[in-house]
């Protein structure tokens, strides 16, 4: 893959990015922090149901698609799709025809609408995943990221429409401009990918093949759903020991650190792939080295940035929404760390280890769950910030262990030191509302310059490949 595709794949996480910063204080103004709460809740449902009924059959079209000549591709496709699809199309229908309301057990809102349309959203946002996958596989950049990023601009045109006719603030307008986005990336995906669903829709339906790649891929939903929890034990916490109130304070603070996400995706992109290439011809140790330091700095310095910097959101958001400048400290530990782990850890995929992943992952979401239910009925949403905070650095120290372990050696005492100060800072200011912002930043500047002190070695590395890099 060349610079160019690369750049053009980055387009969709960077380009919501930037939509989430108009998005987000447009829909804090105009809805109450109880409806961006069930919010959180909807799309927490759209990405479980995606992990467990799609049955890892998109990874498996992933895996399989190049081993699959010509033809086969489009037999490989429809099996895959079809199967996961007529799963979901019963557990819907299963749903609707048993006594249990949708609408009140996910929101807490009774309603068929809402129910319907929380339906069709994750109807829609499945098969959206399978048609997306086309696109990634021809390696069409543009176009897969274009279908990335229109659930969210027209998102955002629904409520600027919302906002210009004064339409009122209720829920259910909120998740339908929810269901007009997905549903306008539905349509455009069909178009984008009609030739390929025609020759599927005319390829036979193998049984055979579908058991081979389900072999693969059932154990992979356990692993997703492990990691699923891990990163969702908070909300559905909160949900429940908590009000819709802290959840919508707590999914606000979530989605200003979710843009830091962006760098987990540009990186994953562009780092395992080469790691994998180094690690076939038995070179790159020390690059492996190098580059994870350098990356450790990096993550560091954002998340001092973000400490500095967090107070920034009480300008554009309401009053209701202040305790999100010091959650967001925490809660960004979250794509920061895990970031880093896609770094440090890239021995256990080298080492095809994927079961130390899994165990990572599931000790982690055991110090989650035990951390959200002791902190969340004394601090709230702060317990659940700093309770994630904790689960994502035990995620993150395992999973640097054992690939240490199993392959390559790297020191990694300056950067698990740093990041418990981090975890100390962020743990502390949520903790104790009442220390001023003064203190704060002065906490966060310290910290900033020790960290250059202490990596001064990889600071002068890195600079030194910017302006290698620079000249012609």
């Amino acid at each position: 893959m060349n610079l160019r595709k690369i750049l053009l794949f980055s387009l969709g996480p960077l380009g919501n990015a930037v939509l989430g910063l108009f998005i987000l204080p447009i829909s804090a103004w105009f809805f109450t922090t109880e409806d961006i709460g069930r919010l959180s809740m909807y799309q927490l449902v759209v990405s479980f149901s995606i992990i467990l009924f799609g049955m890892g059959l998109d990874q498996g079209y992933v895996r399989e698609y190049h081993d699959s000549p010509g033809r086969q591709k489009d037999t490989l496709f429809k099996t895959l799709f079809l199967s996961a699809v007529a799963l979901l199309l019963f557990i819907v229908l299963a749903i609707f025809l048993l006594p249990v309301d949708l609408s009140f057990l996910i929101t807490g809102i009774k309603s068929g609408w809402i129910s319907l349309y929380i339906a069709l959203g994750v109807m829609l946002a499945f098969s959206s995943r399978f048609f997306a996958l086309i696109l990634r596989m021809n390696e069409k950049a543009l176009a897969y990221s274009l279908s990335q990023l229109l659930p969210k601009l027209v998102f955002l045109l629904v409520l600027l429409v919302y906002l210009y006719f004064e339409v009122s603030s209720k829920f259910e307008y909120l998740i339908l401009a929810q269901l007009v986005g997905v549903s306008s990336a539905f349509v455009i995906l069909i178009i984008n990918t009609r030739e390929s669903l025609i020759q599927a829709a005319k390829a036979s339906f193998d049984l055979t093949l579908l058991k081979r790649v389900l072999v693969y891929t059932i154990p992979l939903i356990g692993s997703g759903l492990t990691f699923w929890g891990l990163a969702a034990t908070d909300k559905f916490f909160l949900r429940l020991l908590s009000t819709f109130e802290e959840l919508g304070i707590y999914s606000m603070a979530y989605s200003f650190s979710g843009a830091a996400l962006v760098l987990q995706a540009i990186f994953s992109t562009v780092w395992a792939p080469q790691v994998y290439k180094w690690a076939a011809k038995g070179e790159g140790e020390e690059k492996v080295k190098n580059l994870v330091q350098i990356l450790a700095l990096l993550i560091c310095l954002v998340w001092s940035l973000t400490g500095l910097l967090s107070w920034l959101s009480l300008f554009i958001l309401p009053d209701k929404y202040a305790k999100v400048d010091v959650l967001i400290i925490a809660v960004i530990a979250y794509p920061l760390l895990y970031t880093l782990s896609e770094a440090t850890g890239v021995g256990i995929g080298v080492k095809r280890k994927t079961i130390y992943a899994l165990l990572a992952t599931f000790m982690a979401l055991v110090v989650n769950v035990f951390g959200n239910y002791l902190l969340i009925p004394i601090l709230q949403s702060g317990g659940a910030a700093i309770s994630s905070a904790l689960a994502f650095f035990i995620f993150f120290i395992i999973k640097t262990e054992y690939s240490s372990h199993i392959w390559i050696r790297f020191e990694r005492v300056r950067m698990y030191l740093i990041i418990s100060l981090h975890i100390l800072l962020a743990s502390t200011f949520n903790i104790y509302a009442g220390i001023s912002l003064e203190f704060r930043l002065l906490s966060y500047l310290g910290l900033t310059l020790f960290t250059i002190i202490l990596f001064w070695k990889e600071v002068k590395l890195f600079l030194g490949f910017i302006s290698t890099y620079r000249k012609p």
